[in-house]
Order: structure tokens, then C-alpha cells, then sequence
């Protein structure tokens, strides 16, 4: 399974210049449950604390694969 993590902490730039807030995407993670998924984050993505993100506000989701019609 594929989960996708992000949080709502940061923000983004417009071309003009102007702060837009929005969910920033931390990570794509490959792992069988979400038990596991959070592990494989937390131990791949330590650079996250030197970039002043919580690993409190993250947010995991399972991704679903959907056909195309």
C-alpha cells in the first residue's frame, strides 16, 4: 500500500509574492499498514525537525489506486 503525508504547517509563494496557505506533501511512503508507514516516515524524513515542521501536525493517508475511464 502507499500513503502520502503532509501537513498544513508552511506555506506556499505565489508568483506575485503573496503567502498562499495551503497543505505542503512531506512524503510518499511504500509499506504494508500505516503502523509501519509511520515508522519508515518518521526514520526517512528526520530532516523535518532541522526544517522547523511537528511531526505532530503530519497527517497520513492510505492512496487508492482508481481506474481511468
Amino acid at each position: 500500500m502507499q500513503y502520502v503525508f503532509y501537513t498544513t504547517e508552511g506555506f506556499t509563494q505565489a508568483p506575485d509574492g503573496e503567502a498562499i496557505e495551503n497543505c505542503q506533501i512531506l512524503a510518499f511512503v511504500e509499506a504494508e499498514g500505516v503502523r509501519q508507514a509511520w515508522r519508515k516516515f518518521k526514520k526517512e524524513n528526520a530532516w523535518m525537525r532541522g526544517r522547523g515542521f511537528s511531526l505532530d501536525m503530519a497527517v497520513c493517508r492510505e492512496l487508492v489506486d482508481c481506474e481511468v475511464f
